[in-house]
């Protein structure tokens, strides 16, 4: 009786750990991937997890990370360096944005009439260039074309798809619709929270993209592993994932480290 009251006892010990185990780390995707301007071999490095619907990118030369959940577009920023982080909304940080280049904006318009006058004019000039963009901006479509183009990245079959602004070719994206991604990735929502990301970018660029639902298009579909962007200038930047790899990722990766400070959004835009 005795022996088998032990057995009974070591068999709840070893399902508790298994338990216990489970809740601290599951099966996730752990991706490398790299940043670079076409034909610079000056390469940015970073990694991603990707884990029931939540999404880590940690940059390896600012050595920051940022953390979005998909399931609410909860985020969370954090600066290694410094040892803190932000807890917000993406709703919140768009506004934020926002907020600091008016504010941006203004300043410089302060600031302009102190300056010598051999100074004054290319600034004049440069805020003339900024106020026909955003009237630009009203003025610009935006179209999606799916290309026959399949390419092997990182070992996943990707879809190549084209962003136009006015017919100008202004993106390349390479899908993945891999099961690895379709276990780990709500599409839909995916999409919803690339769309809104999008709209930061745009902030700096000459056009304003009122269409972003055809945007489902590319990221309701599968997960980007390549992006080539040809918006800036002459020049071209490739993100690229570079290896794919399914592992165990604990819970702990998609929150701040403890010993960390949280800091408050303003503190991110300067106005603390």
């Amino acid at each position: 009786m005795l022996y088998r009251f032990r057995f009974a006892g070591l068999s709840l010990t070893i399902i508790l750990f298994f338990l216990i185990s489970a809740a601290i780390s599951r099966a996730g995707i752990v991706m490398n991937q790299v940043r670079y301007q076409k034909g610079d071999k000056t390469m940015q490095k970073g990694n991603i997890l990707i884990q029931n619907n939540r999404l880590r990118f940690n940059d390896l030369d600012s050595n920051v990370s940022s953390i979005i959940d998909f399931n609410n577009e909860n985020m969370i920023i954090i600066d290694h360096n410094k040892k803190t982080y932000i807890s917000t909304t993406l709703d919140e940080y768009i506004k934020g944005v926002e907020e600091m280049t008016s504010r941006m904006e203004k300043e410089m318009e302060d600031h302009l009439d102190s300056l010598p006058p051999e100074q004054q004019k290319p600034v004049k000039e440069l805020m003339k260039k900024n106020k026909l963009q955003t009237e630009k901006k009203k003025k610009s479509t935006l179209s999606v074309k799916q290309t026959s183009e399949v390419s092997n990245i990182a070992g996943l079959d990707s879809s190549k798809f084209q962003i136009l602004i006015d017919g100008q070719l202004n993106e390349e994206i390479w899908v993945s619709s891999s099961e690895k991604f379709k276990n780990e990735l709500d599409f839909g929502e995916f999409a919803s929270t690339m769309k809104k990301l999008k709209t930061i970018s745009q902030m700096y660029s000459t056009h304003k993209l009122a269409n972003t639902d055809l945007l489902n298009d590319i990221y309701g579909k599968g997960y980007p592993l390549k992006t080539a962007d040809y918006s800036v200038n002459k020049a071209v930047y490739i993100e690229e994932v570079t290896d794919i790899n399914s592992m165990d990722i604990k819970e702990d990766s998609f929150k701040p480290d403890p010993d960390y400070t949280e800091k408050t959004l303003d503190s991110l835009f300067g106005n603390e």
